[in-house]
């Protein structure tokens, strides 16, 4: 008796270690990858099949795709001729995919990410031309609920003249990298934007880090 109580204390001990390794598996930030790179054999033969019924001809491919759980997978569709490039959540759990609409427009840069609590949004960067420039907006998609969020959005110059090409204009982002950490030791990764912005008023550049907390109910700027 002795013996099986051990046994039983080992499995058990084994399974805890198990669970919280699954856990910190799942919290750890899942980028998302080039074409359908992301997909196994039976989500890419549905994720292809419906794509093909969706946008009949061949203007249409898959930019990114990414996993998010055993029944779910996000796929961002680039047009190549026109303006009808989005990002769908697919349910690859049925003998057909069945879509739901998440962002309008094309995507860089996408992440699976984990909220504490098990919630899971999608993170991505989107661009469009504005005063000469290009107008950075950085986002964040909820995967349950379809809610868009602006975390942060800024004028970007991508040939590195800064407010020079940009009259009128109180700043312009110069230079910015993303990375994922746990900030607050909570054990989440949060979302950390390490930037330099240039003030069209001083001309000086500013360097320093925007970084949204990850909470049960969203993202929140670290004060």
């Amino acid at each position: 008796m002795h013996t099986l109580s051990k046994l039983l204390l080992s499995l058990l001990g084994a399974l805890l270690l198990l669970a919280a390794a699954e856990r910190v598996q799942a919290a750890e930030p899942q980028p998302c990858q080039r074409l359908n790179a992301a997909l196994n054999e039976d989500q890419r033969k549905k994720a292809v099949a419906w794509l093909r019924q969706e946008f009949p001809g061949t203007n249409f491919s898959f930019d990114y795709t990414c996993k998010v759980d055993a029944k779910r997978i996000a796929v961002a569709v680039v047009d190549f001729v026109g303006l009808q490039s989005a990002v769908y959540l697919l349910d690859v759990s049925r003998d057909e995919a069945e879509p739901r609409k998440l962002v309008e427009g094309a995507v860089e840069a996408p992440v699976v990410l984990a909220r504490p609590g098990g919630g899971l949004d999608l993170f991505f960067v989107q661009q469009q031309p504005d005063k000469a420039l290009l107008l950075r907006s950085y986002r964040i998609a909820n995967l349950d609920s379809g809610a868009l969020d602006t975390l942060f959005e800024i004028h970007f110059d991508p040939q590195s003249r800064g407010c020079a090409n940009a009259p009128g204009l109180p700043r312009v982002l110069v230079a910015a990298a993303l990375r994922f950490a746990d900030m607050n030791k909570d054990g989440t990764p949060d979302i950390v934007l390490d930037r330099e912005i240039e003030d069209c008023a001083t001309h000086k550049n500013q360097r320093g880090d925007q970084v949204f907390l990850a909470t049960p109910q969203g993202w929140r700027p670290r004060p």
